[in-house]
């Protein structure tokens, strides 16, 4: 199971309890509503910010590939230039 997945799945588990949680308490509904609301928004800017740095990962590693496959086509055209050269030669 790849890591996206799992902390989506985590993150989701974790929203539910937090609701029910707040929803279950012996509180005024509108101490309720306000504490849902605040903690649904805490819940969202994390799930913000660990969005940003899954696509941050993401595109470091997609560069990195890029720079892997310059490198294999550089090492791939100097020996087809070699085994040229050596023909023509």
């Amino acid at each position: 199971m790849n890591a996206g997945k799992v902390l989506l799945s985590l993150l989701a588990a974790l929203s539910v309890g937090a609701i029910f949680g707040v929803l279950l308490a012996p509180e005024k509904g509108t101490r309720t509503r306000r504490r849902i609301s605040d903690n649904g928004q805490d819940m969202l800017s994390n799930i913000s910010s660990k969005f940003d740095e899954f696509i941050e990962s993401l595109s470091m590693k997609v560069e990195n590939a890029k720079d892997d496959v310059r490198e294999e086509v550089k090492d791939v055209a100097t020996k087809v230039r070699s085994r040229v050269d050596h023909i023509d030669a």
